[in-house]
């Protein structure tokens, strides 16, 4: 068995939610809070006695939290994986990929096969395609 999250599970549980940004709401005349969405108004809400008012945990901030952030972080996740299994092939590769400045001090990716020109890129996502085009032309 994988201690992996699956992501492809995850991200299918997060699709069949309620669309739009989540937002919530704390009542202060009741003692509860809601969770809200675009065009759906209150998803879900929970009350407590009115003795336990000052002590509510605030489970609906980080519901919304998490419902809002998921896809991005499903995305860094798979990208740093992805990075993952290329740092640890790196030592039998004929290439590298670091973070480094160009000519001009911007800040890039940089896809660097040994004997051979080196390629900016914006973001991690290119460098890897790069380091598998130059994989597929130099097999």
């Amino acid at each position: 068995m994988s201690n992996k999250v699956d992501l492809d599970a995850l991200e299918k549980l997060w699709a069949a939610t309620t669309p739009g940004e989540w937002w919530t709401q704390k009542y202060s005349n009741y003692t509860g809070w809601s969770i809200f969405a675009p065009n759906a108004g209150c998803i879900a809400e929970r009350w407590y006695s009115t003795g336990q008012q000052d002590e509510i945990p605030r489970n609906d901030l980080f519901i919304a939290a998490a419902h809002n952030t998921l896809p991005a972080l499903i995305d860094e996740l798979r990208e740093l994986r992805e990075l993952v299994g290329l740092v640890t092939n790196l030592r039998t590769k004929d290439w590298e990929i670091s973070k480094g400045r160009n000519h001009d001090s911007e800040e890039r990716w940089l896809f660097a096969p040994y004997r051979s020109a080196t390629v900016e890129c914006n973001t991690l996502t290119e460098a890897i395609a790069a380091a598998r085009k130059w994989e597929a032309e130099n097999a």
